[in-house]
């Protein structure tokens, strides 16, 4: 596992490359946690309002 650590991290510090990678996956769960809240809040019900208004005001229409 530690040489493909060296291969991927090239000339940077194994610990600064591995800092790096924790801090990503941390943004990425983050990033996750938030879409998976939004995703929550847009129900059936947001949907079918959302698509009504959409019909109503077609403002991406030329």
């Amino acid at each position: 596992m530690y040489h493909k650590i060296d291969r991927l991290r090239g000339a940077e510090a194994r610990s600064s490359w591995v800092q790096g990678l924790v801090e990503r996956e941390e943004r990425e769960r983050e990033r996750e946690q938030f879409a998976q809240a939004l995703r929550a809040q847009y129900t059936a019900e947001v949907c079918r309002e959302t698509l009504s208004v959409n019909d109503e005001f077609p403002v991406h229409e030329q």
